[in-house]
């Protein structure tokens, strides 16, 4: 089983490669599982991409413009993900600090990192 170490460059690794805007955890803020699970699912995520052939040509997301989106104050910015008490909200999605285990302190932090922006 790879050390929390090795699991961290790979998921930088990964990062790079896929082109996503993620914050990074430091070695110790998760434990071996927590890696291993952030691995797998960057790993998957690399696989899905590889899929996109220039005959099918590139998945095109449409954004669903609902009345929630518009309406919000801050939403997910786009390229990103976050997970939340809600699940994972996906680019575009509606957030607020109730979302959030910590609430405005976990919202703040998001925010200076760039996962969340207000919304247009």
């Amino acid at each position: 089983m790879p050390t929390k170490k090795e699991n961290r460059e790979t998921v930088i690794e990964l990062v790079k490669e896929l082109g996503l805007e993620m914050a990074i955890p430091k070695k110790d803020d998760l434990n071996s599982t927590d890696w291993a699970d952030l691995v797998s699912d960057l790993k998957a995520k690399k696989r899905d991409s590889a899929k996109d052939t220039v005959a099918d040509g590139p998945k095109e997301e449409t954004p669903k413009e609902t009345p929630e989106v518009a309406e919000s104050k801050y939403v997910i910015k786009a390229g990103c993900s976050v997970t939340s008490l809600k699940g994972v909200l996906a680019p575009g999605a509606e957030v607020k600090p109730e979302f959030f285990t910590n609430g405005k302190e976990a919202f703040a932090i998001h925010e200076k990192n760039g996962l969340i922006v207000k919304a247009k």
